[in-house]
């Protein structure tokens, strides 16, 4: 039974975890469905999930958020966008995400997001009096680097599930416990 109950957990933190695909907390959703196995779980597969470990995933979600929106404004920066086209390459990426959600299952927020990083980017860059083929580019580098912080925490989000799944796997534990004596 405990077999069974840790892989329906491990499904609902991985569901959580692409959640992040449509924009939305996926790995703080992940990180509190682990609480609540912590909370409900059989004890055999919870004592490894100490205060310390979830200090340590709230820590690698932080740094998830922070780096998403940190490598869209620097690869912004990078292919010319201003401070201004970085701000409308993350409106954009927002408003995006939302008004494309209900598309493709919910896969639209993804497109939303990446178009969205885009459009906003440029059109504020075009208010901003830059020439098109500038504000193109900067635009370009608003795309680029969404995408690349959006792969990032996704990876991050895998990171977490992998060293849960350690932790509440009955059988990983005894095979931790072994390769330690």
């Amino acid at each position: 039974m405990d077999y069974f109950l840790v892989i329906l957990f491990m499904i609902f933190m991985f569901a959580a975890i692409l959640l992040q695909i449509i924009s939305l907390p996926g790995n703080w959703i992940a990180i509190i469905f682990l609480l609540l196995w912590k909370l409900i779980g059989p004890a055999s597969s919870t004592h490894e999930l100490t205060v310390t470990f979830f200090i340590i995933l709230v820590a690698i979600a932080a740094v998830g958020e922070l780096l998403e929106w940190v490598i869209q404004l620097k690869v912004g920066k990078k292919m010319g966008s201003t401070g201004k086209g970085n701000i409308g390459g993350i409106i954009g990426s927002i408003i995006g995400s939302i008004l494309l959600l209900p598309l493709f299952f919910g896969f639209g927020a993804l497109i939303g997001a990446l178009l969205g990083a885009f459009v906003g980017c440029y059109v504020f860059e075009m208010l901003s009096k830059r020439p098109h083929n500038e504000a193109i580019k900067a635009a370009w580098g608003a795309f680029i680097g969404r995408f690349l912080g959006m792969g990032l925490k996704l990876g991050l989000g895998i990171t977490i599930l992998w060293l849960s799944v350690v932790r509440m796997w009955p059988s990983a534990q005894e095979a931790i416990a072994t390769a330690m004596l």
